[in-house]
């Protein structure tokens, strides 16, 4: 028996050591199986009965499942690994357990089937969930009964209406302002009221005075602007002067004379401020060579701070310095003659707002609060003015009439604005009128899919300040009640930094019909008055010549000639004027002489006068006050009484009086309201006439006009009777179509031939704060980024799996979506699962339960996707166990062949 025991237990060795060879070259064959599990062979001791002696061994198989392989790179987007614990559950999708009949799996390599099912080549589709078109999970996603095969056939994504388009560029902050309030100083092509010594000069250049004394030393232009004033409500239109001058010229010289040819080391000084130039006289052999010699010294050694040019004319010369700030005081001294013979004898003192250049004008204009100039480089200078509010050009006159410094540059005085009002048809981006600073083509789509081109386009209009329209390129697809496609417009504001600030709505503007001379009265009758109301608040305007009339028609005898001492008393604002009747033979020089000495006041509080023919030989005197808002107090003298002037035609100060429509801009720019004041302007357009342009300060008024009627003569009517406005032309704003404002959504009602549903579209450029925002700094206009959630049906044109699982779908239109999420299969014991192929697993009670879980989390691995997962084989371990086992073989046989030996042995002496 016990030979026959020990045989039976041999056996079991035997076969366990078959097991474990077979078991390692299964090992060894799948070394390079994607995703394959090296097989162990577990061995335990089979007891007796009585438990004192073994009846052999007995074994099991067990997968290293938790023993991850070697990692390597496919590119093919469907072959993917875990990086860390969990299996990919899969299903044949073919048997009709369907899902849940669910295997577990390392191996990733999967391929679409014939069914659009992402599969191992032995058949088995991975499962995952199935995600909504916002990629959101399925309900009850923890359980084996949400998963579904990972399916990719026919997959098409919808036409999106579009609703959201976001569009972050940035504006380039060194763009002029060229959409509101602009002027032009354009030296080369100013005509021929320019001196030609100003054609193609440089920035720094000195201006030279023109033979017609258009452009006079001491004399220039103010530009007048609205200027809060300190209670925080009262706009006050105040002016800000500059004077031509800060240069010295020399004498007129011949070009080929001798008079500079001398001593070459005679020299001059310059000093301006704590710089000190020294010039020599050079070997020029002619008056002309020395003075370039001159010029070139300033200009190539001392232009930090001085400039000099040479004007030269019918065989003369002469040179023109200036310190590179006119402001600064300038003294000439020097050894020898040369200084002398060019006649630069008189010192320069220091001034004010004074400009000899035009470098110079731009740098005072830019220190006006609300005011942009910008000079022109090279040869042909010129200067582009630019404001965020409406300017007054005039000439400064403090010496004064004679000098006209903006005809030399073809500038005519009074208001500088433009048109611009995306509410008007005729004077926005859309229609054409104003052509965009920068646009950007964007698409939206409606509901079927169909796409219509659009366009976002920007216009500087202040320093800070972006109008911006949104308008389609089609105007027939949009139904709006408009006629140029537009949609939507606002202000985009930024901050000193360039960071968006905010959003304003598009002001409602009203203009008025084109008037020829905007400087005449408006002939109504006096008293009548105009309303406007901007919000809540109604300002009322009194139309009111203010003009005193001599009552006392006279002849132009001699009924006036009396003691030349007599005067005529009158005082307007702060001042009193004395006007003497003079020594004059007439009536009529009497009169003129009167009208002489009225317009030769100056200053705000100054008064103006004309002798008016009444016709058969009669005439009256005319006065007013230049500022037309203020007062006139009459005294009673002998003067007054012959004219019939007396103290009862003085004229009561009205701050909304007004005669001419520049006199109504001013008034209306005085309103004092900080909500709901208004702006106006006067402006020249195109036709060559002039409108005046009215606006709410607050973008959300609207204008309502009314007012008294009263009779109004040419140019703006013909005699009848009417109101201001509505012989102006002035129409309300709010029966206006109200535009949606920039940063809110905007309703895109399609035309009735589209038949689309509409859309609600928001076009998002940002917050403030965001650092993505649209922005104003110097660089190019740039979209920093530009999405559309919009698009046309589109098919699949590949897929992309990310870290966490998700199955992302990209589509021929655009459009990507996330499809579906990989389900992780999660054990306690990994090792515990049942083989059911070389890389296909199924639950046991050793494995513990599923769980289902995302991946790159709760104890799972990441999905890696262009990856795959190789054996965990080491062929070196399973060598030497396949030499132990085959010693463990050999041993068992031998014991075998012992116990047969013994069992032979037995019989021979049994039956010996």
């Amino acid at each position: 028996m016990m030979g026959n025991q020990a045989i039976t237990t041999a056996v079991t060795g035997l076969s366990a050591a078959e097991k474990s060879v077979s078991l390692i070259s299964g090992n060894i064959a799948n070394e390079h199986t994607d995703g394959y599990k090296a097989f162990q062979q577990m061995l335990g001791s089979n007891a007796n009965a009585d438990g004192r002696s073994s009846s052999g061994v007995t074994g099991y198989i067990r997968a290293n499942i938790d023993t991850q392989g070697s990692m390597k790179n496919t590119e093919v987007s469907t072959d993917i690994a875990i990086n860390g614990n969990g299996m990919f559950a899969v299903g044949d999708a073919n048997a009709g357990g369907g899902k849940n009949s669910i295997l577990f799996a390392r191996a990733g390599s999967f391929r679409a089937d014939e069914k659009g099912n992402l599969s191992l080549p032995s058949g088995e589709a991975l499962l995952g969930w199935s995600l909504d078109d916002a990629g959101n999970m399925p309900p009850g996603a923890g359980t084996t009964d949400s998963l579904s095969p990972v399916s990719i056939q026919q997959l098409v994504s919808q036409a999106t209406a579009t609703s959201n388009i976001t569009f972050k560029p940035n504006l380039n902050s060194t763009e002029i302002v060229t959409g509101d309030r602009q002027v032009t100083i354009d030296i080369a092509n100013s005509g021929s009221k320019a001196s030609p010594h100003n054609a193609f000069i440089k920035a720094k250049d000195v201006l030279y005075a023109n033979p017609a004394n258009s452009l006079k030393v001491g004399e220039g232009f103010s530009v007048t602007m609205p200027v809060l004033q300190s209670d925080g409500k009262t706009l006050k239109m105040t002016p800000t002067h500059f004077t031509y001058g800060g240069f010295s010229q020399t004498n007129l010289l011949g070009d080929a004379g001798a008079d500079l040819v001398g001593t070459v080391t005679d020299n001059i000084t310059i000093t301006v401020g704590n710089n000190t130039a020294t010039l020599t006289r050079g070997a020029g052999t002619t008056n002309l060579e020395v003075m370039q010699n001159v010029v070139n010294q300033i200009n190539n050694i001392y232009n930090t701070f001085l400039s000099a040019r040479i004007v030269s004319e019918g065989g003369n010369s002469t040179i023109l310095i200036s310190p590179l700030d006119a402001n600064q005081a300038m003294n000439f001294s020097g050894t020898g003659d040369l200084q002398s013979k060019l006649g630069l004898t008189t010192n320069t003192t220091a001034g004010v707002n004074r400009f000899a250049s035009l470098q110079n004008i731009t740098d005072a204009l830019n220190k006006i609060t609300g005011i942009e100039a910008k000079v022109s480089s090279g040869d042909n200078a010129g200067i582009t003015i630019s404001s965020a509010k409406a300017m007054y050009l005039d000439n400064y006159q403090p010496l004064g009439a004679g000098s006209d410094f903006l005809s030399e540059f073809n500038i005519t005085p009074g208001y500088i604005d433009s048109l611009y009002n995306p509410y008007d048809l005729n004077n926005n981006m859309a229609n054409g009128a104003f052509i965009p600073a920068y646009k950007e083509d964007i698409v939206i789509y409606d509901a079927m899919g169909n796409a219509y081109n659009f366009v976002v386009s920007f216009l500087k209009i202040g320093v800070n300040s972006w109008a911006s329209e949104v308008y389609s390129l089609d105007k027939t697809v949009i139904n709006n009640g408009r006629t140029d496609g537009l949609v939507q417009a606002g202000i985009v504001n930024f901050d000193n930094t360039g960071k968006l600030q905010g959003y304003v709505q598009a002001v409602q503007s009203t203009t008025s019909t084109n008037i020829l001379n905007p400087g005449t009265s408006l002939g109504a009758t006096n008293g009548q008055n105009m309303t406007i109301q901007s919000g809540t608040t109604t300002h009322a305007f009194t139309y009111d010549e203010a003009i005193v009339t001599g009552a006392t028609t006279l002849g132009a005898g001699i009924t006036l000639v009396g003691t030349a001492t007599d005067t005529l008393d009158i005082s307007v604002g702060g001042a009193t004027y004395n006007f003497a009747r003079g020594g004059g033979a007439t009536n009529l020089a009497v009169l003129n002489n009167i009208a002489a000495q009225i317009n030769s006041t100056r200053g705000e509080n100054a008064l103006k006068a004309t002798v008016k023919n009444l016709g058969a030989g009669n005439y009256e005197l005319n006065i007013s006050p230049t500022d037309i808002t203020k007062d006139i107090t009459i005294a009673t003298t002998a003067l007054g009484t012959d004219l019939g002037i007396l103290n009862t035609d003085s004229i009561l100060a009205d701050p909304a009086r007004y005669s001419t429509l520049y006199e109504l801009a001013e008034r209306i720019n005085e309103t004092s309201s900080t909500t709901d004041s208004l702006k106006a302007s006067v402006i020249l357009n195109g036709a060559g006439s002039y409108q005046l342009k009215i606006e709410p300060v607050n973008p959300a008024s609207y204008l309502t006009f009314g007012g008294t009627s009263g009779v109004i003569n040419t140019p703006l009517g013909t005699g009848a009777t009417d109101t201001i406005f509505s012989a102006l032309g002035l129409q309300n704003t709010n029966t206006a179509k109200e535009l949606a404002a920039l940063g809110e959504s905007v309703t895109i009602n399609w035309s009735d031939s589209i038949k689309a549903a509409p859309n609600v579209v928001t076009i998002n450029f940002g917050l403030p704060g965001d650092p993505e925002a649209i922005s104003q700094i110097n660089q190019d206009f740039i979209v920093r980024k530009k999405e559309n959630d919009g698009a046309v049906t589109g098919e699949l044109s590949s897929i992309e799996i990310d870290r966490e699982g998700n199955i992302v779908a990209n589509f021929t239109n655009g459009k990507v979506r996330k499809i579906y999420k990989i389900a992780i299969a999660s054990f306690t014991n990994y090792n515990g699962l049942t083989a059911v192929s070389d890389t296909l697993f199924t639950t046991s009670k050793d494995s513990g339960a599923l769980d289902l879980k995302q991946a790159g989390g709760n104890g799972v691995g990441e999905v890696r996707s262009g990856t795959l997962e190789g054996s965990n084989v080491n062929v070196a371990d399973e060598l030497a166990h396949l030499i132990q086992a085959q010693t463990w073989y050999q041993a068992n046989a031998k014991v075998i062949n012992i116990a047969n030996s013994l069992f032979d042995e037995l019989i021979h002496r049994t039956y010996a």
